[in-house]
């Protein structure tokens, strides 16, 4: 049955629990990693979490944080947070976890498949500019 109106149905999908499944890469295609999408208050929190202001209104994005930080929210499996997991790979912070297993280029498409079902279908660029302004 479709909602009477759109505030009642952002009111119903605000509490499903949405998890995708995604390949990231040709060397995981056997593997899914299940993601969920990032709220909007989550976002804004990383993008300023991840902003420095500078002297002359110039403005420093750490797209490298960033990146984590949305791959370590959004992604539910495999658990990059896992404390068994980490120290079984002898490293000591989930960002060392994920530069430890993961490619460069799965990095970037994990994190940006988890934007894109937060809604965003931009690719990174043009998310840095975004929090940049």
């Amino acid at each position: 049955m479709m909602a009477e109106t759109i505030m009642d149905f952002l009111l119903e999908e605000a509490n499903k629990e949405v998890l995708e499944e995604v390949v990231i890469s040709e060397r995981l295609a056997c593997y899914t990693f299940k993601i969920k999408p990032i709220g909007g208050e989550t976002y804004a929190n990383l993008q300023t979490m991840c902003t420095t202001r500078k002297k002359k209104n110039k403005v420093d994005f750490d797209q490298k944080r960033f990146t984590e930080q949305v791959i370590l929210l959004g992604c539910m499996e495999p658990n990059f947070k896992d404390a068994d997991t980490i120290a079984k790979a002898k490293v000591t912070t989930p960002e060392q976890l994920l530069y430890k297993l993961l490619h460069a280029g799965e990095i970037n498409t994990l994190g940006s498949e988890i934007l894109k079902l937060s809604g965003f279908n931009q690719d990174m660029e043009e998310l840095e500019e975004e929090a940049k302004n």
